[in-house]
């Protein structure tokens, strides 16, 4: 049987049949975008001297208002004699401009201490640890992380640390609590210098 069969034959069923399959998967999973090139709105030709605006549609944010009106209300709102600016206080601010070296490390520095974390609250789960048990040894982990307490990593890392202790420790956790880990563990670290 396989003798009368050349190998010409063999190969255009095989490719017929490749082709059909794929041709029949690509309208099957396709379908409305190929009607969508077939069924294009012909473009409509503006001449640049008029301003087109986008049809007033109120969306998920509002309604969109053109640039000149935003411009003349924004300009009506804010006048800038009436601007007050207030100094801050440099500890409270938090390090946000790093240079590309500085981030990466940063981030992985985050990684790590995001996976001691997961650790930490394992172990907090499996042991049933006290409030005073799980702060130590927090305040140990964050002492090897002092470069991470100015940045705004800390802040998700504290809500972190939180919202995860609510399912895993005995006990319940608030925010100024882990803040309050960072503050020990950085003046431990400095009465170690």
């Amino acid at each position: 049987m396989f003798n009368t069969i050349t190998w010409e034959t063999f190969f255009v069923t095989a490719f017929l049949i490749a082709g059909s399959y794929y041709a029949i998967t690509t309208l099957l999973l396709f379908h409305q975008e190929i009607t969508g090139w077939f069924k294009s709105k012909p473009v409509a030709i503006i001449s640049t001297n008029e301003t087109v605006h986008a049809p007033e549609e109120d969306g998920i944010m509002g309604r969109i208002s053109p640039e000149e009106d935003w411009l003349s209300q924004r300009s009506s709102i804010i006048n800038s004699e009436e601007v007050q600016v207030a100094e801050l206080d440099t500890d409270d601010m938090p390090d946000t401009i790093q240079s590309p070296g500085e981030s990466e490390l940063l981030n992985g520095s985050v990684a790590d201490l995001m996976e001691e974390i997961k650790t930490l609250l394992q172990m907090a789960a499996e042991y049933n640890s006290s409030k005073e048990e799980c702060a130590s040894l927090f305040i140990s982990l964050f002492e090897r992380y002092p470069h991470l307490k100015h940045t705004a990593y800390a802040n998700a890392i504290n809500r972190h640390i939180c919202e995860e202790g609510k399912s895993k420790f005995s006990f319940d956790i608030a925010l100024l609590e882990v803040r309050s880990w960072w503050e020990v563990s950085h003046t431990n670290q400095s009465s170690h210098i």
